[in-house]
């Protein structure tokens, strides 16, 4: 994998359709991180657990690019 600290580029994006996935079927950010952390996918940091806002920063970096 990549520099410690930075997920794959293709998790990146299978974490981003999963993301906007659930942002189409009308979920709000804090639930979408309960969900990312159940579901055991990894933080961008390795660490810790999934927060609404962090899932709101990575959508919204990987909408504009």
């Amino acid at each position: 994998s990549g520099s410690p600290g930075r997920l794959p580029e293709e998790e990146r994006r299978m974490l981003f359709k999963v993301i906007d996935r659930m942002r189409t079927e009308g979920h709000g950010w804090e639930k979408i991180a309960r969900n990312l952390t159940a579901e055991g996918y990894p933080t961008i940091s390795g660490k810790g657990t999934w927060r609404g806002i962090m899932v709101k920063n990575l959508h919204e970096k990987m909408a504009i690019s």
